[in-house]
């Protein structure tokens, strides 16, 4: 298994190490204490707990259900429709046609798509961005509690999936929060960034709407590499392929609400001589 991207992350309880693999494996290792192994002969560790969770695709089944769904509300759109006109023959022969179309077939890519990022929602359930065919969405998984099964026989799907704009053929490549959690960032293949505000207390980031972008690096060979905060909140750092580093200001809270405020436009008093004073 080749590692193309690793989260360390410090707790209360345990740290643990975050892996993303090339062929689609996400594993999960517990770091080990501090005195609890030597390296005078060796760097390997054996024995370490550890998670595994091997990403299934289920896009081409989200874009069946959306399809299965939009036609459902069309039905019962043009059902309404139908009670209060009277009946047409010809219009009722243009919506069977519609009704009798295939479905969008299910399929599973030979070979699995690139997994880019991740982040935790919470213990033992994260976010992933994945690239290639699966591309357009954040995925929500979870390590199942059987991990007895072998890990090359594994085939776990995501609970949840969060659709974004305008990433079917630009996906995220790199994350990175604000030091109060108000913002996600978010670094893209274009060598895009964008920028998320988001709710506190909110895992399943139901909030991950609008959002603010910047085009940085070269849209070419510029796919971020990483995007991160200052420790006090007042500049973005991004490095890119292209080999640039950028560092932009951050506005605080206070000033982007205040940049976010409509404007109003100020209407100047008509001439005195107007007003019949004169």
């Amino acid at each position: 298994m080749c590692a193309v991207y690793l989260l360390f992350t410090s707790g209360k309880e345990r740290n643990t190490l975050l892996i993303l693999c090339r062929n689609g494996y996400i594993i999960e290792v517990e770091a080990p204490e501090a005195e609890s192994h030597t390296t005078t002969t060796t760097f390997e560790i054996h024995g370490l707990p550890s998670r595994y969770f091997h990403f299934h695709s289920i896009k081409s089944r989200i874009k069946r259900d959306i399809e299965v769904a939009r036609r459902k509300e069309l039905k019962e759109k043009r059902w309404k429709e139908k009670e209060q006109r009277k009946d047409d023959t010809t219009q009722e022969e243009d919506e069977e046609e519609e009704e009798n179309d295939e479905l969008p077939v299910l399929y599973i890519p030979e070979s699995p798509s690139p997994l880019l990022c991740a982040f935790y929602s919470q213990s033992g359930a994260f976010w992933l961005s994945v690239g290639g065919y699966d591309a357009g969405f954040l995925y929500h998984c979870q390590f199942s509690e059987k991990q007895e099964e072998d890990p090359e026989l594994r085939q776990d799907e995501p609970f949840a999936f969060l659709p974004l704009q305008e990433t079917e053929e630009d996906p995220i490549c790199t994350i990175g929060f604000s030091s109060s959690r108000k913002l996600f960032l978010c670094g893209m293949w274009s060598g895009q960034i964008r920028v998320y505000p988001l709710q506190p207390e909110d895992p399943n980031m139901s909030s991950l709407v609008p959002f603010w972008s910047l085009s940085l690096h070269d849209n070419q060979n510029g796919h971020l590499c990483s995007v991160r905060c200052s420790y006090d909140d007042q500049f973005v750092l991004t490095t890119g392929e292209d080999g640039n580093i950028f560092v932009f200001s951050l506005l605080t809270q206070e000033e982007l609400a205040e940049a976010l405020e409509p404007s109003h436009a100020k209407i100047p008093s008509p001439p005195v001589s107007l007003l019949g004073l004169v």
